[in-house]
């Protein structure tokens, strides 16, 4: 009768303590199980939430807070300024970065085109970062990065690896990337930034270190060793140092491959060859920069100008 009681007593002991725990374990397996969230088809939105995927396989989710626009966030692509950055042809939504985070747009339609954008890290399900603008040419610039505004009005840039690197401090008025593509990767490359701020522009690099004088004439292009600047004057081209190029300034100075373009302040447009000092072809007037087609044919140069080709050029 003794062993009974002893028996029955430990039963009770037993359920008490690990009943409990059963219930508790069930209960976080259904938290964290990601079945429970999946769509049907996968789709990105639904029942008010995004749902983010891998080869199949639920990353996590966004609870949305409006119910007019919840998707990826748009790449606004605004230019205030000359600087010869790529310009995409369209606006195009962003997606899924190296599967763990995404721009973000939760908003009511009537305050879409201000929308703040969100930075959301889809594995820990946080916010980790509200910006005004994002961009990235839409074609991707190297190391994964892109320039962001934030909602103090000043710009820098982020960079995605493992996690989130901010390259540049938020600090600038204006920060853009001349429209320099690497070949290979097919992305801007991102080795020299052009940025403004209450003393002026200049050229830095990734490390922030300043790359060219501060100079109140406004930055218009770039190539690895001269910059192509602007006032009220007109154009010059200068070395990394701040030395002239050329003498005076002109009505219009671009790089185009190992040559610079030139339209001077009588209407005249030619080819220019930098490191030999000398023009490489003729002169010829023109109304307006948009006259000139230049394309590059194999080792040649062609020169169209309203529609007429007008030389062809061996480069050497």
């Amino acid at each position: 009768m003794e062993t009974r009681k002893i028996t029955f007593v430990l039963i009770i002991v037993l359920l008490i303590i690990f009943l409990p725990l059963t219930v508790i374990g069930t209960t976080l397996h259904l938290k964290k199980s990601p079945l429970e969230e999946a769509t049907p088809n996968q789709e990105l939105k639904q029942d008010g939430k995004l749902h983010f995927y891998d080869n199949g396989v639920l990353l996590g989710t966004y609870t949305c807070e409006q119910k007019d626009y919840c998707d990826y966030a748009t790449l606004r692509n605004t230019y205030p300024y000359d600087l010869d950055e790529y310009q995409p042809s369209n606006e195009t939504k962003t997606e899924l970065i190296n599967n763990r985070y995404a721009f973000l747009m939760d908003s009511t339609t009537e305050n879409l085109i201000n929308a703040e954008i969100i930075l959301y890290d889809v594995t820990t399900e946080k916010v980790i970062g509200r910006y005004k603008e994002i961009k990235n040419y839409e074609i991707g610039i190297e190391s994964n990065s892109y320039l962001v505004k934030n909602t103090n009005d000043k710009w820098g840039v982020i960079e995605f690896y493992d996690g989130v690197n901010l390259k540049i401090p938020f600090k600038y008025d204006y920060i853009g990337l001349a429209n320099r593509i690497n070949p290979e990767t097919q992305k801007i490359i991102a080795d020299t930034y052009a940025v403004l701020d209450e003393q002026g522009w200049r050229l830095v690099n990734n490390n922030e270190k300043d790359l060219t004088p501060i100079t109140s004439d406004e930055i218009i292009s770039y190539n690895s060793n001269a910059i192509i600047s602007k006032n009220t004057e007109g154009m010059q081209i200068k070395n990394y140092e701040g030395k002239p190029l050329l003498n005076g300034t002109y009505q219009n100075i671009n790089f185009y491959n190992k040559y610079i373009t030139i339209i001077d302040k009588t209407n005249h447009f030619y080819l220019y060859d930098l490191a030999k000092q000398r023009k490489v072809s003729k002169e010829y007037n023109v109304e307006k920069p948009e006259d000139v087609v230049l394309k590059t044919e194999q080792d040649s140069l062609i020169i169209t100008i309203k529609g007429e080709l007008v030389e062809t050029i061996a480069i050497l």
